[in-house]
């Protein structure tokens, strides 16, 4: 890996590390050089088997331990959707278009939303970009009845990506041959949880100023066997609203135990957040489909160790 500031390479580059999160709006980096840069910079930090760029942002800051070693830390440009404010109302504009609107507002690059044709009636006041965004984005999910996008800026620009599923994860090996990552596989950890069931859901209008509980759907059999827990979900008034299949919905999706995984292995640049990982692994039994939630990568010497926070998932729901 190496990293360009202002398209000029930074020397002797060491302890670099960057991480992302699902339920982050920007991905992380931190290194140290010997070569001082101002915060405000833009950086590119570069794959260098591929070419490939695998984040683009700002650094943040710097601090200097030793007269010629200074410690930085930077973002993505998801910086920028953290550290503004806003104040704004909705009436019934399709979602994508909000969320387009939002970004062009405070200068943030856009590159590719996808259509979102579920609409919003809302007044957001002192709220973060980003949180606002997220919201958004769940919104629109949960009206069409979908799982996959997510948002991530770590290309330079803003974009509403689907989940992809990559079966060649890789690590390379002395740069001279690669070797699948599943198959490095170092200390998993599974976990089957029932923190996040939930039993029973309960649509209500996020617009009226009283309590409008559209439909209330529960599973009898998952109460009896796991005790009541509720979810309520806020949904605005509007005539293409269908609650009985949105409860529907997030019933099916709540209503189950989760699997979740971590585990440390050589790996790729591209095991990041929103990639599904298939992974048969005959040593440790593990097998399936599972969502990267969360990745860290760091560089020591020629090899890049990666440690990732995955969740099993159905491919199938991706269409």
């Amino acid at each position: 890996m190496k990293i360009l500031v202002k398209g000029q390479e930074i020397s002797n580059v060491g302890g670099l590390e960057w991480s992302d999160d699902l339920e982050n709006s920007s991905d992380c980096i931190s290194f140290t050089s010997d070569v001082q840069i101002v915060p405000g910079s833009q950086f590119a930090l570069i794959d260098e088997n591929s070419g490939a760029t695998v984040m683009s942002g700002i650094i943040s800051e710097y601090s200097q331990s030793e007269r010629d070693k200074f410690n930085y830390s930077g973002y993505d440009f998801g910086f920028f959707l953290n550290h503004n404010s806003i104040v704004r109302q909705f009436n019934g504009i399709k979602i994508s278009d909000a969320i387009t609107t939002l970004c062009r507002e405070f200068n943030i690059p856009v590159g590719s939303i996808p259509q979102m044709s579920a609409t919003v009636k809302k007044i957001y006041k002192n709220v973060l970009l980003s949180d606002c965004i997220k919201e958004l984005l769940e919104l629109a999910q949960t009206k069409m009845n979908i799982d996959y996008y997510y948002m991530t800026s770590s290309s330079g620009k803003f974009n509403i990506k689907k989940y992809e599923v990559i079966e060649d994860l890789s690590a390379y090996i002395a740069k001279t041959y690669t070797m699948l990552s599943q198959n490095l596989i170092q200390n998993p950890n599974i976990t089957v949880s029932m923190e996040d069931l939930r039993n029973q859901v309960v649509i209500v209008d996020s617009s009226s100023d009283t309590v409008s509980k559209k439909i209330t759907l529960k599973d009898d059999e998952s109460i009896k066997k796991y005790g009541l827990l509720q979810h309520v979900e806020e949904v605005d008034k509007d005539s293409t609203n269908n609650y009985s299949k949105l409860a529907q919905s997030k019933l099916a999706e709540l209503n189950k135990l989760t699997t979740t995984l971590s585990m440390t292995m050589l790996g790729d640049y591209r095991m990041r957040k929103g990639v599904i990982m298939p992974i048969n692994n005959a040593l440790f039994d593990i097998q399936g489909d599972f969502l990267i939630k969360s990745s860290r990568h760091s560089i020591s010497d020629t090899k890049e160790l990666v440690t990732v926070n995955l969740v099993k998932y159905d491919r199938k729901k991706l269409g």
